[in-house]
Parts: structure tokens; sequence; C-alpha cells
């Protein structure tokens, strides 16, 4: 008898340590089981998922996926160059493209494409480059700040034995709202004014022995690959033409 009350004891105490057992591992899955979360991703010259160092956030509904900055490829290149004297004759060009079908993109787009037409007339009549004696150069920089994808469009040039230009064009699409932020617009996305811009400016162009600027129309606002925001500002040169001369402001 005493053999059976054990027996029975022994049976009720293994269910009570299964059940127990069964609330303890659904603990430790309710644990580990994974919140949903909502993750945006970069964007250099290429688009990339990174997810390094993101914090994942729960919600009580599914996460809203968010926009992400559209791609910009590089759709045009010419690379022809020979050398004469030490110096490279000939064309060194990559010009970009917003990868989208938004009308706001578009008319970036068609803007940066003037700077193709010019170059593609320019390189048929270059001839042999034995002959040539002409440089043109043009490459780009993009950059993402917020939901602002900026595009700075870099040219250069000049004639053999001659003086030389440059000349820098800066976008800021407003990939959310499709479409381009004016100058304006930028100064308040900053948080600056226009006082302060000038002020910082003029600072780095007397400490460089050049002439200050009186007003924006000569000055224009982006952000660079690193990430700083600057002011490109056409600068006079003692030799004639105006040079980019730029002011990282942060």
């Amino acid at each position: 008898m005493f053999k059976k009350i054990v027996s029975l004891f022994c049976s009720a105490l293994l269910v009570l340590t299964m059940l127990t057992g069964c609330q303890s591992v659904k603990k430790v899955i309710d644990k580990f089981k994974p919140e949903e979360t909502g993750i945006s991703g970069s964007l250099e010259d290429t688009q990339k998922e990174d997810t390094s160092g993101k914090e994942e956030t729960a919600t009580d509904s599914p996460a809203t996926e968010t926009i992400k900055a559209p791609q910009v490829i590089t759709y045009y290149t010419v690379k022809k160059l020979v050398t004469k004297d030490e110096v490279d004759i000939g064309f060194d060009v990559e010009i970009p493209k917003i990868v989208t079908d938004n009308p706001g993109a578009e008319i970036i787009n068609t803007k940066i494409d003037i700077y193709k037409v010019k170059i593609e007339k320019e390189y048929a009549k270059s001839g042999n480059l034995a002959e040539y004696d002409k440089i043109i150069k043009c490459n780009y920089k993009t950059a993402v700040k917020d939901n602002l994808l900026f595009i700075s469009v870099y040219t250069s040039g000049g004639v053999l034995y001659s003086e030389g230009f440059a000349e820098n064009y800066h976008y800021a699409y407003d990939y959310v709202e499709d479409r381009e932020l004016s100058t304006d617009e930028l100064i308040d996305f900053f948080g600056m004014n226009k006082d302060q811009i000038l002020t910082k400016v003029n600072t780095a162009l007397v400490k460089e022995g050049m002439e200050s600027v009186a007003g924006f129309d000569k000055i224009s606002l982006f952000v660079d690959e690193n990430g700083k925001i600057c002011a490109d500002t056409l600068a006079p040169s003692m030799l004639g033409p105006e040079y980019p001369f730029i002011v990282i402001l942060d």
C-alpha cells in the first residue's frame, strides 16, 4: 500500500514538473521572439542597405516601410586622355543620373544632362587627341541627409598653356516630396541664417587673401560626401575668372 501511494505521488510530481517546464520554455521563447521593426537605408554613389548600429523599435502594429533615397548612377562616361608636356589633354568625364521616374527628379536629371550634351559636342569635334589642346573634366559626389539627396557636379578644364576654368553645380533633392529645394529652404533646413553663413564665408575668403562677397547670388549650399554642410562660393581670382571656393560651415 505504501509503495502505491509513493508511486502515485511520484507520478503527480512528474506531471507537475512537466507542466512547469513547458511554461518556462514558453517564457524563454517569448523572451527571444523578434519584434516588428522599421529599418531605413542609406546611399552614397550606389544604394546600399546597412543596418549596423541601428536600434530596433517594437511597435504594436506592423512597421511602415521607410522611403529610401533613390539610387544615383554614372550614366555617361568618357575617359580619353593623352599627355602633352606633362599635362593631361582630352576627356575625363562621369555624369550622374537619379534612377527614378518621379517628375521632380527628372527635372534635376534634365539640368544635369545639359553638361552631357555640351561634352558630347566637344568630344565629337576633338578628332585625334594628339592634335587636341583642351582638357575637359567632370565628376560628381553624392550625400544623403535626412530626406534630402545631394548631388554635386564638379566641372573643370581649359586650353593648353592658357587659363583654365572650374564650375560646380549642386542639387538638393527632397525624395519624399519629389522636388528640388531652394537656397532659402536649405538655410532653414540647416538651422542657419544668411548673416551667419556670409560671416563664415567671408572670414574664410579674407583669410586666403580674397575679396569678400556681399550676397547669396554666388553662394550654393550643399552637403559633401563626408556629411559636412558646405557653402560653395564663386570667388574673384587675381587672374580674372571666378573660381569655386568651398567653406565648411559646421
